[in-house]
């Protein structure tokens, strides 16, 4: 990724044939950034909440809102074709990857494996107070204690105090998330019992 330079259409073309002749090849480390599937199915939520782009695409709008289960249930209805909406609310794990990916990073841990690949690749230190402070985060918002499995948000709605990730889990949302997302909890590594965040 290029920070702040204008790149043609042309050169993006070959930068991506060179990645992809890499990726092919083999000749790279190719390291994949994984998160938590029950805090990224929370946060895939939130991001459609606050898109009119992509909140219509759940028969809904930013003023109208959507349930966090309401947002599962469509989104276990679109099936494979979630991967043509938006990238952020599918799944993560692709098929095939694992033939490309040397070694996964779970988000949880990025601090420790970010210092042991610049110390590997002899890169310079990661500006991670830059990183780790977005304007997209919703973390910082995240502290009503409840039960929100169900409770419809708005965009107006989620511009205050959040729901907590733990807080949109019942039963069945749970399940839902355990079924959809089976294949990131299993490569990745993560517990699927365990939705304590």
């Amino acid at each position: 990724m290029f920070i702040g330079i204008e790149i043609s259409y042309l050169e993006k073309n070959l930068i991506t044939q060179g990645l992809t002749k890499n990726l092919l090849e083999a000749k790279k480390d190719i390291h994949k950034l994984v998160r938590n599937p029950y805090k990224r199915a929370v946060s895939s939520f939130l991001h459609t909440i606050c898109n009119e782009w992509l909140i219509c695409k759940f028969d809904s709008d930013i003023n109208k809102g959507l349930s966090f289960k309401q947002f599962l249930c469509h989104l276990k209805s679109l099936g494979p074709t979630i991967n043509t909406i938006d990238r952020h609310i599918a799944p993560q794990y692709i098929e095939g990857e694992e033939q490309y990916i040397t070694e996964y990073i779970q988000l949880e841990n990025f601090n420790n494996h970010i210092i042991e690949i610049e110390k590997t690749y002899g890169l310079l230190k990661t500006p991670l107070s830059k990183i780790l402070k977005s304007s997209h985060h919703f973390s910082e918002r995240m502290v009503q204690k409840g039960e929100y499995a169900e409770a419809i948000l708005t965009v107006e709605k989620s511009a205050g105090r959040l729901p907590t990730y733990e807080s949109f889990y019942n039963k069945e949302t749970k399940e839902l998330v355990k079924e959809m997302f089976a294949n990131d909890f299993e490569i990745y590594g993560y517990d699927k019992d365990n939705i304590i965040i």
